[in-house]
């Protein structure tokens, strides 16, 4: 099994949990981008401290370097339980604080709304123990999403953006009644948190033109950016019914509406001598709504000439399909290949 994204949490929970996918309403409020059948999720509750924290932030550090998306969680950010090894060699967000716990705090100032990590969520009540750090130090580069109403950091991502730290213990009220409030929104905090943490595109060009449904369609892709591994499936979703479209790929950015689209493509091809933008509309890729996927191969992009993928390049995606006898397009994402 090859994990994606994994979330770790050391602390008071006597039992070791893995769980795969979220709760019924993370997954509502993720749609088209919930966890797809092949990722893996987990969490792990080992009593008080980690066995061995120099040999876990080595293997984590080299999980990070290979492209994965790792969350930490209180008690994970206590100094007598910080991961070490290389893990302080740039991998650190939040830095080891002190936890402390009482005054039913809740979310503070939210200075990132519309961060992925944010998407849904409206309330988190930390319950009677709100277990948090005590201090704000971050790592160079850190953005602060999210805080505790006392001004403690409660969400903030990395400088690189695969490594992520929620100030708050995982475990809800529905294990215990001190711990955070199970009806507000630490399951969507932690489900956002390993989703943002483990995507391998930049979105831009978004939210797109609204189709007949009247909503914009959008597209997004699972796999490793590695290209030994071979391993990119792109995704459309909220595509008008029954109406059929095809992958568009090319090289450099742009925006152009062509002549009677409802839409516009926000890629070109602009380099190793291709021309135009490589459209996936060979039998057997085209897709039709309102949801349609494809492994592509990344040896042979469908440009003229045919290109293949090599590490270092940047390759942007896209989706081109019918709509009440005119076009549209979704969104596009940009993959950085390794």
């Amino acid at each position: 099994v090859r994990f994606r994204r994994a979330i770790v949490v050391p602390g008071k929970a006597r039992r070791r949990r893995v769980f795969a996918g979220y709760s019924e309403k993370a997954q509502r409020s993720q749609g088209r981008r919930g966890p797809a059948k092949r990722d893996t999720y987990s969490r792990t509750g080992p009593n008080y401290v980690f066995g061995d924290r120099v040999a876990l932030g080595n293997v984590l550090a080299d999980y990070v370097d290979a492209g994965g998306g790792v969350v930490l969680a209180q008690f994970a950010l206590t100094p007598a339980r910080v991961l070490e090894g290389r893990w302080d060699q740039g991998y650190e967000v939040m830095l080891a604080s002190p936890s402390q716990q009482g005054g039913n705090h809740s979310l503070g100032v939210v200075h990132l709304p519309g961060h992925p990590v944010m998407n849904g969520v409206s309330s988190f009540a930390g319950g009677s123990s709100s277990y948090r750090p005590t201090q704000s130090n971050l790592a160079p580069g850190a953005v602060l999403i999210a805080d505790w109403t006392d001004g403690v950091p409660l969400v903030v991502e990395g400088a690189n953006p695969r490594r992520i730290d929620l100030g708050f213990y995982p475990a809800s009220s529905a294990c215990s009644s001190n711990w955070w409030v199970e009806t507000t929104d630490g399951d969507l905090l932690m489900a956002n948190a390993l989703l943002s943490a483990a995507t391998i595109y930049s979105l831009y060009c978004s939210p797109a033109q609204p189709n007949s449904t009247g909503i914009p369609a959008s597209i997004a892709a699972t796999g490793s950016r590695y290209v030994v591994d071979q391993d990119i499936t792109l995704i459309a979703e909220d595509l008008p019914p029954n109406e059929f479209g095809y992958f568009i790929v090319g090289s450099n950015q742009g925006q152009f509406q062509p002549p009677g689209s409802m839409g516009v493509i926000c890629l070109t091809c602009g380099f190793q001598g291709c021309s135009g933008i490589g459209r996936y509309n060979r039998p057997g890729e085209i897709i039709q709504g309102p949801v349609g996927s494809l492994v592509i191969d990344l040896g042979a992009l469908p440009l003229s000439p045919s290109v293949s993928v090599q590490p270092g390049e940047t390759w942007n995606f896209q989706c081109w399909y019918r709509d009440l006898g005119s076009s549209n397009f979704t969104d596009a994402i940009s993959i950085d290949f390794l």
